[in-house]
């Protein structure tokens, strides 16, 4: 065998000796230095949500026939790292109130409705910096979004005064870490 076969043998038994932080068996101390060295990893799970909400539509209605309530519900759906604690709230909308959100139109109508956190409409959905309850919840590990119900509701007096028009709003869902 010539020098450079045993110089690349040597070398490559050197290599692999350190990989995995032993000598190799067969190397004596005296004829080969093995440096050693060891290193740390790191990494950090951050707290990080997604959200995701369906269009609320109350559908078309004829003003004259509002003889009780519309309702409509969609869904807010919080996907969180796990242990993630945190809380969903929600913007008043264009009109500016959370105890009394409008829908506009191009024209400039308004539409009174509401969005609600419970089926019998006595939680109205806000902030609750400003005094309102909101839903709360943890990231789990299944990497399942929870999903919470959005109620949402047109009184039938508000509905009996909207002119014909199509009328929206947009309404921001704050997913909010503690």
């Amino acid at each position: 065998m010539n020098t450079k076969a045993i110089a690349l043998i040597s070398l490559l038994t050197a290599s692999a000796a350190f990989a995995q932080n032993t000598r190799p068996a067969n190397a004596s101390t005296d004829s080969l230095n093995v440096a050693v060295g060891n290193y740390q990893t790191f990494a950090e799970a951050i707290e990080s949500c997604q959200v995701d909400a369906d269009d609320i539509d109350f559908g078309a209605f004829a003003s004259y026939d509002m003889t009780s309530d519309l309702d409509a519900q969609g869904e807010v759906r919080v996907l969180c790292t796990n242990g993630t604690k945190f809380k969903i709230s929600m913007s008043p909308g264009s009109g500016m109130s959370y105890t009394n959100r409008k829908m506009g139109s191009a024209s400039g109508a308004k539409l009174a409705y509401n969005v609600y956190t419970d089926a019998g409409h006595s939680s109205v959905w806000g902030d609750q910096l400003a005094g309102y309850t909101v839903p709360n919840g943890t990231g789990n590990n299944t990497n399942v979004a929870q999903a919470f119900p959005v109620y949402a509701l047109i009184k039938s007096a508000d509905g009996m005064n909207a002119t014909v028009d199509s009328y929206a709003d947009t309404i921001t869902v704050y997913v909010d870490t503690y």
